[in-house]
C-alpha cells in the first residue's frame, strides 16, 4: 500500500516541471520601479537596488495593488507593506498559490496547484471560478479574458466566467499541440503566447478560434523562456536564458507547427547583445532574468541591476537599431 502512494505522489509531483530559473519580475507603482525575486523585493534608487521586504516564503510570482505586494507561495498569498516591507496579510493559506494576475478591472486572480482558479471578490476574499486540473498559470489580457494554463489545456474565462478551453483534443478551431500550458505572457494588445512543453503557439488578439502559428522551441531544445514583450513596433522581445532576441511579428505569418523561433543558421531573429542591452559594466557575462516595458522603455533586470534603454526597433534595412 506505501509503494501504491509513493507512486501517486509522484506521479502528481510529475505535473509540476521544475523550472531551472527561480522567481524574478519587474514591477512599477507610480514612478517607483521594483525588482521581485523568490526571496525579496528591491526598489530601483538610481541604478542602486535596496531591499525593502524579506519573504517568509519563497514567492513564485508576485504583483502590485493598493500599495501591497502579493507573492504567491506554496502558503497561499502573502502580501507586504511597499512602505517598510513587512508582511500585512495571509490569503488562501491552506492552497500552494502557483500564479498571480490582475484582470482588466484590476481584480487579482490565482492559479493553485491542485484546487483550482480563484478571483477576488472583496479586498480579502477569493472565490473558486475554475476546478479543472493543476493549475500552473493565470494570465489577463486588457480585453476582459483571463487565461489560465492547467494540464487539461488553456482555459479562456470570460467577465461573466464562462470559457472556452483550447486542448490537444479540442474541436477544430479550439485544438493546441499539447494539453500541458506551464507558461503564458500577454501584452497590451491582448495577443497570447502559450508555452508548452515542446511546443510554443501565438494566438493573435480577437481570435479566439483558428489555427494558431506554433513553434517547436527558442534557440536551441534546451532553452527557457523567461518573458515575451510586445515592442509596439512590429516585433517582440523574447528573454530567454540563452540571451534575449528580436523576433519580428512579420514572421509569424510564415512559420508553422515544428518550425523555430529562432535558428542560428537561417534565423527570423536577431540576438541582441549586451552594448545594444545597455547592460552595466562588470555585468556583462550576467543572464536577463527578466524584462519589462514600461513608458516606451524596455526595463531590465539580471539579479544584480535594474535599467532602462531604448527599445530596439527593426529597420527596413534589416539591420538593428536601438533608437
Amino acid at each position: 500500500m506505501r509503494k501504491a502512494l509513493i507512486s501517486i505522489s509522484l506521479a502528481l509531483l510529475g505535473l509540476f516541471p521544475v523550472s531551472a530559473q527561480s522567481f524574478s519580475k519587474i514591477l512599477f507603482n507610480g514612478k517607483k520601479e521594483y525588482a521581485a525575486t523568490e526571496q525579496a523585493l528591491f526598489i530601483n534608487k538610481k541604478g542602486k537596488l535596496d531591499k525593502i521586504a524579506d519573504f517568509g516564503s519563497p514567492a513564485n510570482d508576485a504583483i502590485i495593488q493598493d500599495n501591497l505586494l502579493w507573492t504567491a507561495t506554496e502558503r497561499g498569498i502573502i502580501t507586504y507593506s511597499l512602505a517598510d516591507g513587512k508582511a500585512v496579510s495571509q490569503l488562501l493559506s491552506d492552497l500552494d498559490v502557483t500564479s498571480l494576475t490582475k484582470d482588466s478591472n484590476g481584480k487579482i486572480w490565482a492559479s493553485t496547484k491542485f484546487s483550482g482558479i480563484y478571483k477576488q471578490s472583496e479586498k480579502n476574499d477569493f472565490t473558486q471560478v475554475l476546478s479543472a486540473g493543476a493549475g500552473y498559470v493565470v494570465c489577463a489580457t486588457p480585453d476582459g479574458l483571463v487565461n489560465a494554463g492547467t494540464n487539461l489545456g488553456l482555459y479562456s474565462i470570460r467577465p461573466d466566467n464562462t470559457f472556452i478551453r483550447y486542448a490537444e483534443e479540442a474541436h477544430s478551431g479550439y485544438g493546441l499541440p499539447d494539453n500541458y500550458v506551464e507558461k503564458l505572457f500577454s501584452d497590451h494588445q491582448s495577443n497570447l503566447w502559450i508555452i508548452m512543453p515542446d511546443n510554443i503557439a501565438f494566438r493573435k488578439s480577437g481570435q479566439m478560434m483558428g489555427e494558431m502559428p506554433s513553434f517547436a522551441f527558442v534557440g536551441s531544445k534546451e532553452n527557457e523562456i523567461y518573458n515575451i514583450l510586445n515592442t509596439g513596433r512590429s516585433a517582440f522581445l523574447f528573454i530567454t536564458r540563452e540571451g534575449v532576441l528580436l523576433f519580428p511579428e512579420a514572421s509569424l505569418a510564415h512559420e508553422h507547427q515544428g518550425g523555430e523561433v529562432f535558428n542560428q543558421e537561417n534565423s527570423p531573429a536577431f540576438r541582441l547583445s549586451a552594448d545594444k542591452l545597455g547592460t552595466p559594466k562588470g555585468e556583462r557575462t550576467a543572464s536577463i532574468l527578466n524584462g519589462a516595458i514600461h513608458k516606451n522603455k524596455l526595463y531590465l533586470f539580471n539579479g544584480t541591476s535594474l535599467w532602462a534603454v531604448n527599445i530596439p526597433e527593426i529597420p527596413k534595412s534589416g539591420k538593428l537599431s536601438g533608437k
